[in-house]
């Protein structure tokens, strides 16, 4: 049995989290797994979609999971979970996490990694490292801040704040909210138009974004002027701005 599912929706590449009978608890199988997937994604995809098979998008770390010969604990992280959520920090195309259940632990960490999170109504958010002495992994207290803020992500993480769909998208954890049988296509659909934007405004645009806490104004302003002449140059931007022309004109 794959512990990762791939399935492509037109330009989309749909990773599934397949441990459905564990909620899809963390291994380092499946996120071995899940680095083979990654590792070729952005030559054949414009966009990923993450999403859990089953009930639960990831439970955290399997704690019936036979244990493991690597000691202490952080090098198991470095060996199998650094190298994943660093792929998916490296992604220049879109990544949409589509949480359908559960996401505890180092899953609240891989939905937060995501450009974008969409949630089902069944979706909960939980991390739980405190609650048994652990300090979070697998990037949660970098990405929780740059989604959350600092106030937010404390609660999260220290405070043990369990939210459900509705209140995870009232503090911004989610960008919305939808019935839990339309999750992955209403996902897939946002993907492909993210992923089928003209020229390279998307990636270029995702690269702008993704550092700018730690630049200087002057100089993203700098990185902002380089961007537009990539952009405007590029073939897919003429294309574009010809279609509009002729829409506008046909009016």
């Amino acid at each position: 049995m794959s512990l990762v599912l791939e399935e492509m929706h037109g330009p989309v590449l749909v990773l599934t989290l397949n441990r459905p009978d564990r909620l899809n608890a963390v291994v380092p199988e499946l996120f071995d797994a899940l680095s083979d997937a990654l590792a070729t994604a952005p030559g054949r995809a414009g966009a990923v979609v993450l999403t859990g098979a089953g009930r639960g998008f990831c439970a955290g770390g399997d704690i019936r999971a036979p244990k493991s010969d690597y000691s202490p604990s952080s090098r198991r992280m470095r060996r199998f979970y650094h190298p994943v959520i660093l792929q998916l920090d490296a992604l220049d195309i879109p990544f949409v996490a589509a949480v359908n259940g559960p996401a505890l632990g180092a899953g609240l960490s891989l939905a937060a990694a995501a450009d974008l999170r969409v949630a089902s109504e069944n979706a909960l958010f939980s991390a739980g490292f405190a609650e048994v002495g652990l300090s979070p992994d697998n990037g949660a207290t970098h990405h929780l801040v740059r989604v959350l803020g600092y106030t937010r992500a404390f609660e999260l993480l220290l405070g043990n704040a369990r939210l459900d769909a509705e209140r995870a998208h009232e503090w911004g954890l989610v960008n919305e909210v939808v019935p839990a049988a339309e999750l992955v296509a209403h996902t897939v659909a946002l993907a492909t138009r993210l992923a089928t934007l003209p020229g390279v405004s998307g990636p270029v645009t995702k690269g702008l974004l993704k550092d700018s806490h730690r630049r200087h104004l002057v100089e993203q302003l700098e990185l902002e002027a380089q961007a537009f002449d990539t952009t405007s140059e590029h073939p897919g931007r003429a294309a574009a701005r010809a279609a509009m022309a002729d829409r506008i004109t046909s009016r």
